[in-house]
């Protein structure tokens, strides 16, 4: 059994990152400590800043790659959460839309969890969008328009894109 206090000390991310099992997941948490800084929170299989892409609240990569096939091929390892309160009546719709759309009810918080922030910003958009009246209520007209907006048109107004992807 490993001694508690080793997880009280410090790890630095470098230090983390040697021992990753997913690749791709590496790399993207290596490219967010290159364009941002080192992460505010370093785990054995989690990085974690906050707020270092306005307006996320929080953004973290794991150590999992997780196979993905809608609206294409990818996989997903990166985490963005957003205040957004969704009305109790929208969840199915969220549901339905992606799987990548995680509601927190009680923090009345919303976690896109894609490939890279870019997708993840295109996906708190849509919530966004859809909680204020922007997009029609219904399921199938709702995967539509978020298929629509990772495949084609992804950005919301207010996201920054920093790492330029």
């Amino acid at each position: 059994m490993k001694p508690f206090n080793k997880y009280l000390k410090e790890q630095k991310a470098s230090d983390v990152l040697k021992n990753w099992r997913h690749d791709d997941a590496k790399e993207y948490a290596e490219s967010l400590i290159k364009t941002f800084r080192e992460p505010d929170e370093v785990t054995e299989t989690m990085l974690s800043w906050n707020s270092i892409e306005p307006p996320f609240d929080r953004v973290w990569v794991i150590d999992e790659s997780i196979p993905h096939d809608f609206p294409a091929a990818h996989r997903d390892y990166v985490y963005s959460s957003m205040k957004i309160q969704v009305p109790t009546e929208m969840l199915d719709i969220l549901g339905h839309a992606s799987g990548s759309i995680i509601y927190d009810g009680l923090k009345m918080e919303v976690t896109a969890r894609c490939g890279t922030l870019y997708a993840n910003a295109a996906t708190l958009g849509f919530v966004k969008d859809l909680v204020d009246g922007k997009i029609k209520p219904d399921k199938e007209q709702a995967k539509k328009e978020y298929a629509a907006r990772i495949q084609k048109k992804p950005l919301p107004d207010w996201y920054p894109n920093t790492m330029g992807e």
